[in-house]
């Protein structure tokens, strides 16, 4: 008999680790959808907005951050930091392309989107509302890789509004407003 483990006495690790398995594996297999061009890997419905490379990339690291946070490691800290400022510059440098009608070339650095691609206002370009998000995510994951300085409110801050974020877009996408 398989004795279950109550949920409250599930390591907090275990569920970080999950959670950075599952987001690198997403963003590694919207790359390939994209590398092979097979659609469903790069957007889960027909006709629905797809998962632009750069998203795919910071889902990715955002992935093995999350894993690199479980070791106590000086070079997995190291790395984090890395990951984090990549994020958090890509965030930055999309929404500086939309606010200042900029084109760093950046959308499709890796892969080449449609012109007249599902839902996008620019080929390759991640949403405004995702590049907020990946900010957010970006900065929790510098802070949290800081031996010294973790500021639990700000981490908070920045998680809550992700999440506000990422579930207003999700209704969003569901509803088509």
């Amino acid at each position: 008999m398989v004795s279950q483990v109550p949920l409250y006495k599930f390591p907090q690790s275990a569920f970080a680790y999950v959670a950075g398995l599952i987001t690198a594996a997403v963003g590694l297999l919207v790359l390939i959808g994209w590398q092979f061009d097979i659609g469903i890997l790069k957007s889960i419905l027909p006709g629905v907005v797809s998962m632009k490379p750069n998203t795919a990339v910071a889902f990715l690291l955002s992935g093995l951050a999350l894993l690199l946070l479980q070791r106590t490691a000086t070079t997995n800290k190291v790395l984090v930091r890395f990951f984090a400022v990549i994020i958090i510059l890509t965030g930055l440098l999309t929404l500086g392309q939309y606010l200042f009608s900029w084109n760093f070339g950046i959308d499709e650095l890796l892969f080449h989107d449609s012109i007249d691609a599902a839902g996008t206002s620019q080929p390759g370009r991640m949403a405004p509302s995702t590049a907020v998000n990946f900010i957010m995510i970006g900065i929790t994951f510098y802070i949290l890789s800081l031996q010294k300085y973790r500021n639990k409110s700000l981490i908070i801050f920045s998680l809550f509004f992700t999440l506000t974020f990422s579930v207003i877009a999700f209704f969003r996408l569901c509803y088509r407003l």
